[in-house]
């Protein structure tokens, strides 16, 4: 069960940027991958990153992660995100 509360924190957010970049187009399927193996491929074992991915899935769970997107800024090239209000079927 998840227990969504607010918004992703600033590390969560980096944390799954990290695992975005990490694993390309295809880094949801990844992470939902990883949160039910325990295996973060990719990611620096010894930082925070796996348990901050964590707590995005204890908090939010995969259906928020359905709804969640990253996109670049084309004039500064930083990620931003989105949390949609209903998640699309492709």
């Amino acid at each position: 069960m998840t227990t969504q509360t607010g918004w992703p924190s600033t590390e969560q957010i980096e944390a799954l940027k990290e695992f975005a970049e990490a694993h390309g187009r295809n880094w949801k399927s990844a992470l939902r991958e990883a949160w039910m193996t325990g295996n973060y491929e990719g990611i620096e074992p010894y930082g925070n990153t796996a348990a901050y991915l964590q707590q995005v899935r204890n908090t939010f769970g995969p259906s928020w992660l359905a709804k969640f997107r990253l996109d670049e800024d084309r004039e500064t090239g930083s990620m931003t995100w989105s949390v949609q209000e209903q998640a699309n079927a492709n």
